[in-house]
């Protein structure tokens, strides 16, 4: 068989682009991309005072796989489900414990961005107060 020298260039650079796109899908095990989802951008506040109104409650974990401790990381979820790490700027922690769990409170403090490694929080706020909005009274009215 006679082939000329321009085609044996092709196939030869054919087949290697072959091997390579064989073995990359090979060693990552995709045979055909899956487009990616768009994650939901979240609103981050300013870094610097806030006031903001959300239920008091400990911060979920962002790894929820396997066993899990019972710790309670100090946390606040607004109305639009962004989740606050509360700490309080009183060092025996008054702003915060007098307050119960799991009821709607107003945090007034200080916002710090970040990404936490650990919780599902967007930021910390160094808490100077925190108000109870609804809480029953001991007679239960």
């Amino acid at each position: 068989m006679n082939v000329s020298r321009g085609t044996q260039k092709i196939f030869w650079i054919t087949g290697i682009i072959f091997c390579v796109v064989t073995t990359f899908t090979f060693l990552t095990g995709t045979v055909t991309s899956v487009p990616s989802v768009p994650v939901p951008s979240v609103a981050v506040p300013s870094e610097g005072p806030i006031a903001i109104s959300g239920v008091m409650l400990c911060l979920p974990h962002n790894n929820v796989e396997g066993p899990q401790t019972s710790e309670c990381a100090y946390g606040l979820k607004d109305d639009s489900e962004r989740y606050f790490m509360l700490l309080d700027s009183d060092p025996n922690y008054l702003n915060i414990i007098r307050v119960p769990m799991n009821v709607r409170v107003k945090v007034e403090g200080m916002f710090g961005p970040h990404n936490s490694s650990k919780y599902r929080d967007i930021g910390i706020i160094s808490a100077t107060k925190v108000t109870a909005l609804d809480v029953l009274t001991a007679s239960g009215e």
